[in-house]
């Protein structure tokens, strides 16, 4: 598959990541993957996904810290979002106390291409 990137402007992060995402109680653990192990686009979502664009794009769903570990050798992002679960499966009033849907909702974010 051949992602074209905008020289600038914004680009969605579904048009050029996979995601999947999972929860450890109320952690959401998101894995943000660059299409085809491309280089350009491991490079343009390390340096534009950063904890505060998280933050402001997940808002009231995440409440703690935003860690992000870089994963080099794959091409991804391992994205943990603490107290991101409204408590967690067990306690959570929230339609997912998984965290399985915050992969889909970060691949709705859009990023600038500069």
């Amino acid at each position: 598959m051949v992602v074209k990137i905008p020289k600038t402007g914004k680009v969605q992060l579904k048009d050029i990541c996979y995601a999947r995402s999972g929860d450890r109680g109320d952690k959401s653990n998101i894995g943000l993957q660059a299409i085809d192990f491309d280089e350009k686009i491991y490079g343009l979502i390390k340096k534009k996904v950063t904890p505060e664009a998280l933050q402001k794009h997940f808002k009231e769903w995440s409440k703690g810290d935003v860690h992000i570990y870089p994963m080099d050798n794959v091409k991804a992002l391992n994205i943990v979002l603490d107290h991101g679960l409204g408590g967690g499966m067990t306690t959570t009033l929230r339609w997912d106390g998984t965290g399985r849907a915050m992969g889909q909702a970060l691949l709705r974010m859009y990023i600038d291409v500069d």
